[in-house]
């Protein structure tokens, strides 16, 4: 891990691909958690979309650390400060909006309606 964390931080462009696809990963986590919803409410099946959204989920914030830690063995402590906290604040936000989603949509799919 350490290895690929250093050839990471030798590329200038890493941080701007991490934080891309981080950002695409994140809007399909919402987008999946979101039809799995409409499907719930639809009566329809929300496993694929549960799937895969959790996993957009989990991936982008897997990219988001991953980029804290390039910022971290690059020595840029002022990046670090500058975007730390608000990379946990929006890291938090698609969490609990996520988790959010997918777990109404959960309980709505397995509820029996008349």
């Amino acid at each position: 891990m350490e290895h690929l964390l250093h050839l990471l931080s030798l590329s200038s462009s890493a941080g701007g691909v991490l934080n891309l696809s981080a950002l695409v990963l994140g809007l399909a986590a919402l987008a999946f958690s979101l039809r799995a919803l409409l499907r719930a409410l639809a009566g329809r099946s929300i496993a694929g979309s549960l799937a895969i959204g959790g996993g957009a989920c989990g991936a982008a914030l897997l990219l988001q650390m991953l980029e804290l830690l390039r910022r971290s063995f690059a020595g840029d402590w002022g990046g670090l400060y500058d975007v730390g906290p608000a990379t946990a604040l929006v890291s938090g936000l698609l969490l609990v909006t996520v988790l959010a989603l997918t777990t109404t949509a959960a309980l709505l799919s397995g509820s029996k309606r008349p």
